[in-house]
């Protein structure tokens, strides 16, 4: 009996297949399904019917109707096992089976969705995988290849996003599987504007990420990318090759928008500034890298639960020229150590104002301050710049 091979096979809409398939009665069918891989065998689940299929490198094939399985306890979880653990179905099968552990072993990599095409040819069936690969499962209950399987090259097994439209502010997640490659690549690229938007680092070959949409960003298609990446090192440097490429359109959309005008208040520091909103009673700690009114930098956000059981200010000689932080400003400045490093003394007094807040899809993206110009935040990121001045 030959060995089922270990590749990534699961993962595409099939393709139609030319097989000499022996003459009898026969059904043909297209069918969602799920598969895992194991250190001696394969599982397969087809979701019309819920019936999953056990198939051993051994060249044994254990089958398990739902009704046999569907009121099992599930897969429990155990110390030290993530990411390969089989769930679901397949967790309730490989649990509560011992001679499906013994069989097969455990899993070595993570459950994959296809469709797959399942004939019936009289008491013979087969399972056409999404590389062309088909198991014929006998009616003793074993199995062979109905043809000999091509060893895959390098390639992108999968490539899926949990949302294609999303708003300014929200998060995609991409989910990926590739095989062959010593690593993947994802960029988020500007198609109209044939420009990178954001570039992760060498990824393994299969995971997930959340994008995060920058807050302010105009509405556009954004392509992520996904590159099956080769690395060989020579005496003359590493080479970097890419063997396949994928790639999913993510619409960015109108977000929500909200306006308002709180109270606040504004002071200058000799390495940025401080906002207090009366809305939120949010302190707002801004870093500016450049001169006021231009450039950006870091922001921090205290919310009042955060500074205000704080002791005031204890910091009581102040620096010719310079001017003693006090009230909640006092408080996280003078009990925050990176904040008064990084700020410095205040320049000048608290300056009480009206200000222009927005919100896009209920998170902080813009607020002015009284000289009438407007900072962009990007709070899950940390960062600020200026936008200009407001109308």
């Amino acid at each position: 009996m030959k060995l089922l091979r270990c590749s990534l096979l699961l993962l595409a809409v099939v393709a139609a297949l030319t097989l000499a398939w022996p003459a009898a009665a026969q059904t043909d069918q297209v069918v969602y399904s799920t598969g895992q891989y194991f250190q001696n065998g394969v599982m397969l689940w087809r979701s019309d019917t819920g019936h999953i299929w056990v198939i051993a490198h051994s060249g044994q094939v254990l089958s398990f109707p739902a009704s046999s399985y569907s009121s099992l306890p599930d897969n429990p979880p155990l110390s030290g096992v993530i990411g390969n653990r089989p769930i679901l179905g397949f967790g309730k099968v490989w649990s509560n089976f011992a001679q499906v552990r013994d069989l097969i072993g455990p899993a070595i990599y993570q459950e994959i969705g296809f469709f797959m095409r399942i004939r019936t040819v009289g008491d013979t069936l087969y399972l056409t995988q999404s590389n062309g690969v088909v198991y014929q499962i006998n009616p003793d209950n074993t199995w062979v290849y109905a043809e000999q399987p091509a060893e895959p090259g390098p390639h992108i097994i999968s490539l899926t996003s949990d949302s294609q439209q999303i708003s300014t502010g929200g998060a995609v997640t991409v989910s990926w599987a590739a095989h062959g490659v010593d690593a993947v690549q994802i960029e988020v690229i500007d198609p109209a504007a044939a420009s990178l938007i954001g570039k992760l680092p060498f990824l393994p070959l299969t995971g997930s990420q959340t994008i995060t949409v920058p807050v302010g960003m105009t509405p556009r298609t954004l392509n992520i990318t996904l590159s099956a990446v080769k690395i060989t090192f020579t005496s003359a440097g590493t080479l970097y090759d890419t063997v396949e490429e994928k790639t999913i359109a993510v619409e960015i959309v109108e977000p929500a928008i909200v306006e308002n005008s709180p109270g606040a208040t504004f002071q200058s520091f000799e390495r940025g500034f401080m906002i207090w909103r009366a809305d939120t009673l949010d302190i707002y700690v801004f870093l500016d890298f450049g001169r006021l009114g231009t450039g950006g930098g870091r922001v921090s956000v205290f919310p009042h639960s955060a500074y205000s059981s704080l002791p005031p200010n204890p910091y009581q000689a102040v620096p010719l020229g310079r001017v003693r932080p006090e009230f909640g400003f006092g408080q996280v400045w003078g009990n925050t150590p990176a904040v008064r490093e990084a700020l410095g003394w205040a320049t000048r007094p608290e300056q009480g104002y009206l200000a222009t807040a927005r919100l896009e899809n209920n998170v902080p993206a813009s607020i002015s301050v009284p000289d009438g110009s407007v900072i962009g935040l990007d709070l899950a990121a940390g960062r600020w710049r200026w936008l200009g001045m407001q109308p």
